[in-house]
């Protein structure tokens, strides 16, 4: 007679409750830009109605253990959305278990050129 084997059952440790959300940080929790870039998906502008990644406006995200910096750009210098924006790109990458501290660096440096692709989207070709 063979042994029956145990019955399989599926369980996914990666999944957490929404009462797990505030247990303590494992140190196995690291911080992706995968992660951030995802989050800073839910960041629209204002104006265009499109997410800052869509736009382009984010150049670069760095992340050091607890620290996420983004570095990003506006339409314009003059944005008057801009403390706007710095404030929802803060606030939604805090919402990323383990982040502690968020700094955003805004440059003009390039300036906000939207790629030809992203112009077709807006209708701009």
């Amino acid at each position: 007679m063979n042994p029956e084997p145990a019955p399989h059952h599926p369980h996914s440790p990666s999944h957490s409750s929404p009462s797990e959300s505030h247990a303590s940080p494992s140190s196995s929790s690291l911080i992706t830009e995968v992660q951030v870039r995802e989050m800073l998906k839910l960041v629209e502008d204002p104006e265009l109605h499109m997410d800052i990644i869509t736009l382009e406006l984010v150049y670069g995200v760095q992340v050091v253990e607890k620290t996420v910096k983004v570095t990003m750009t506006l339409t314009t210098p003059a944005c008057p959305y801009g403390p706007m924006l710095i404030e929802a790109v803060k606030q939604a990458v805090k919402k990323i278990p383990n982040v502690e501290h968020v700094e955003v660096i805004v440059t003009f440096e390039p300036m906000w050129q939207p790629s030809d692709d992203l112009k077709a989207m807006m209708g701009l070709l």
